[in-house]
């Protein structure tokens, strides 16, 4: 174990600086050699709150096994192959390249984590979810190999390298919990509405101690977050409007022009909105009245997938454990899927029916009675893997053409 003075990003702040700061990764750290340290997480130079997600690869398809070798050959031969462009035409080469079972992603926000376990020295994991969910992975995704800083209510600060760790069990922040500083908090206008939420600029910077980088014709600026009032759209450049009444109009980097990667918004009752800079009108950094859930509410909220299938045929399929696309089993797997223009990672808590609209889309009815069009990603698409119900011990796959409705409990 490494023992390190952090300094920049990594300072220490106390809880409660803001009116409702979102609430911190907290847990305990076990190495190899079974001492442990508690205390607030970050991973890398990242993902410090309970929103923030946890990014891994599943070893294999979740219920592949109940599949005979007949139904095994025939989901290889529906999985796409690569793709081209040539104008209007898409064209898939999946006659060559279409056989190959690729293991699924998997996501979950750090809030759904109870632990995580290195399984052997060969790199295997296992992610454990509150609800009961295991997932196998191993460390090809960078969550399951970046460093892991711990900071203690004490403030002592440690590094761990994955090699010294045995697991991670993560629990609920105590009051004198330490923050490895504020999160960027504001309303975000696009072509398509506002968006609320903790902000993540750039794909990258999401605490206010962090730099907005930005030429002028005069000189380079260096900004932190926290002096920044306002970011708005201009063509390649971006109105930058401080605190303390300055108006800078930069250009010269990705943080203010066109190659900004795209701006994440976090709000737990849209998931991650992703906004990118041709949709990006402007950015208001101020506070935000969001019921953010701490850790008890993810330990309550999610369980894994049960629901009711309707068939096309007119059958109605009731399953005491659903998986979805041969991938989500839980409640709190993110469905990722473009609505109102923008690329969203949803918790499937949100939502509570699906509708097959055509081959190319859904109709999703949330929870809170609203509905989306979710189009774009392979799991809202025909390049669905089906679903596996299950009901009182016996398995059953069903091709995604068969699927008229999927009704959520």
């Amino acid at each position: 174990m490494k023992k390190l003075i952090l300094s920049g990003i990594l300072l220490g702040a106390s809880f409660g600086l803001l009116a409702n700061p979102e609430p911190i990764i907290y847990g305990t750290i076990t190495e190899k050699n079974g001492e442990t340290t508690t205390g607030s997480i970050r991973w890398g130079d990242q993902e410090t709150f309970l929103s923030d997600i946890f990014n891994g690869r599943k070893l294999t398809h979740v219920g592949i096994e109940h599949l005979s070798e007949d139904e095994v050959d025939e989901l290889k031969d529906h999985q796409p192959g690569p793709k081209a462009s040539i104008g209007s035409l898409q064209i898939t080469f999946k006659s060559f390249f279409g056989k190959e079972l690729k293991p699924p992603y998997f996501n979950v926000h750090f809030g759904a984590l109870k632990s995580l376990e290195v399984v052997d020295k060969k790199g295997l994991f296992k992610a454990t979810l509150h609800d009961g969910t295991t997932i196998l992975s191993d460390d090809r995704a960078n969550d399951l190999t970046d460093e892991i800083y711990v900071m203690t209510p004490e403030g002592e600060q440690s590094e761990f390298d994955w090699d010294e760790l045995s697991r991670i069990d993560f629990s609920k922040a105590p009051e004198n919990a330490k923050t490895w500083g504020d999160g960027i908090y504001g309303t975000v206008t696009t072509e398509n509405g506002t968006y609320p939420g903790r902000i993540m600029w750039d794909k990258d910077e999401r605490l206010t101690d962090e730099e907005l980088d930005g030429e002028d014709d005069s000189e380079s600026h260096e900004i932190k977050f926290a002096d920044i009032l306002s970011i708005e759209k201009d063509d390649n450049h971006s109105i930058v409007v401080l605190r303390d009444g300055r108006e800078l109009r930069l250009t010269g980097t990705n943080d203010v022009n066109r190659s900004n990667r795209g701006i994440w918004v976090d709000n737990p009752e849209t998931g991650r909105v992703e906004i990118s800079w041709k949709e990006f009108k402007k950015l208001d950094i101020q506070p935000v009245q969001i019921d953010w859930l701490d850790f008890d509410d993810y330990v309550a909220l999610h369980k894994p997938l049960t629901a009711t299938v309707n068939l096309r045929d007119g059958k109605t399929l009731p399953a005491d454990q659903l998986v979805y696309d041969l991938n989500h089993q839980s409640s709190a797997e993110l469905l990722y899927t473009d609505i109102d223009g923008h690329h969203h990672q949803m918790p499937l808590r949100l939502v509570k029916k699906m509708s097959v609209k055509n081959k190319h889309a859904l109709e999703l009815l949330m929870a809170d009675q609203t509905t989306k069009t979710a189009h774009g990603d392979r799991s809202v698409t025909f390049e669905n893997n089906g679903l596996v119900v299950s009901h009182q011990g016996q398995h059953q796959w069903v091709k995604w053409q068969e699927v008229e409705s999927i009704s959520f409990d």
